[in-house]
């Protein structure tokens, strides 16, 4: 009988160690799976918040200022207006394709509060704004705006809906192309809010939510629209704002934005801004058509502080004549260079696009090759007379 109880407990020590290997397999498994969930992902710009040394890469117009950690398009005064802009234009390359998470703070508003702050990505300047009553967007074409709407506007053709929601514009006109009701108090509130294009698909999305969590945000907004009509290629990004004769607090606290469709979600992933600009120059800038004579072409890339940046690719692309290479890589000193040649006389534009959408550009002049003579006989006369030589 000591044999069989010997047996038996044997049998559970070791069913018990089996369920807890078992048990931690199954732990690992489930931290792996949580782990390959989370990336670390390079973006056009990553700002959690705002700062003096990240300021920089931002214009920021009319009563635009750096106020704590946000970008106070206007504070809450009657009468303002505001915006701020990426300096440098950004590529959106892949049919306008992009993504964006952002923050806005609305506070400190009169009663009723006004007006409101539009996520805008516009082709005409750096340094544009409008009115208060237009959100100060009005009249910046071309462009594409999605209005967070504080105040009910009826005149001008405007007809909004009520006096808290959200729009599509188009071109500068605050006459929404749609509306739709806010989730829910924009005036006095915080909110997060994603904006997804998908080129390919032409669909528009816009989700909101009070915390950071884009799983449970709210749908408010969805459309079909081929923005490729709307705007060019290179664009400014950024925010615009106004107050009228009433006014409020308007802010953008955090800004995330990638120039293709990806979905940014920061409670799963980190985030890490790419190139903020990229500076072309062209050894020499004229060269002669002969496909052997070349010009080095060089981009300096640069992050939103102004340092350098090494192990950057940068794509290059020429309106005319041969490049050595498509891609380059950038070194220590942040220099990616390549060869340019050239059969055809005229301008060649060279651009060098970084990962994220920065790009610059620059000129080489090609010129025509000086044309080349070879003797020629035309004919002996009796000897004892030479041959005429000549080069024509």
């Amino acid at each position: 009988m000591r044999s069989s109880k010997l047996f038996f407990w044997k049998r559970r020590l070791v069913s018990a160690r089996l369920v807890s290997i078992f048990s931690t397999l199954i732990l690992l498994v489930a931290l792996g799976a949580s782990n390959a969930s989370a990336a670390n992902l390079t973006i056009t710009a990553a700002f959690p918040s705002f700062n003096n040394s990240n300021i920089g890469v931002w214009k920021l117009n009319g009563a635009s200022q750096l106020v704590g950690g946000a970008i106070r398009l206007t504070p809450a005064v009657a009468q303002q207006n505001g915006s701020a802009f990426f300096k440098n234009r950004i590529s959106l390359a892949n049919k306008r394709s992009f993504s964006a998470y952002f923050v806005l703070a609305f506070s400190q508003g009169s009663v009723p509060p006004a007006d409101g702050i539009v996520f805008t990505i516009q082709t005409q300047a750096n340094d544009v704004t409008s009115t208060g009553g237009g959100l100060g967007y009005k009249g910046i074409q071309p462009s594409v705006g999605i209005e967070f709407d504080t105040w009910k506007n009826v005149e001008d053709g405007i007809a909004d809906p009520d006096a808290n929601h959200i729009g599509l514009d188009i071109n500068g006109d605050v006459h929404s192309v749609q509306t739709a009701p806010a989730p829910g108090a924009l005036a006095n509130n915080t909110w997060h809010v994603w904006v997804d294009y998908n080129g390919a698909t032409n669909n528009l999305q816009v989700r909101m939510n009070n915390a950071n969590n884009r799983t449970a945000a709210q749908v408010v907004m969805t459309e079909t629209r081929n923005l490729a009509n709307d705007i060019g290629p290179d664009a400014f990004v950024g925010f615009t704002g106004g107050t009228g004769g009433a006014y409020e607090n308007h802010d953008v606290q955090s800004f995330f934005f990638h120039n293709d469709y990806q979905p940014i979600d920061t409670s799963t992933n980190t985030y890490t801004s790419a190139a903020s600009s990229v500076a072309l120059s062209a050894a020499p800038t004229t060269i002669k058509n002969n496909g052997v004579q070349s010009s080095v072409v060089t981009a300096v890339v640069r992050d939103a502080n102004g340092a350098v940046m090494a192990g950057q690719t940068v794509t290059f692309t020429t309106s005319s004549g041969k490049l050595s290479s498509a891609t380059a890589i950038s070194n220590a000193s942040g220099s990616a260079s390549v060869l340019l040649t050239g059969h055809v006389a005229g301008p060649a534009v060279v651009r060098g696009t970084a990962q994220g959408g920065a790009f610059g550009t620059t000129t080489v002049q090609l010129i025509p090759a000086e044309q080349m003579y070879f003797p020629v006989i035309r004919g002996c006369p009796a000897p004892p007379e030479p041959c005429i030589l000549t080069d024509k």
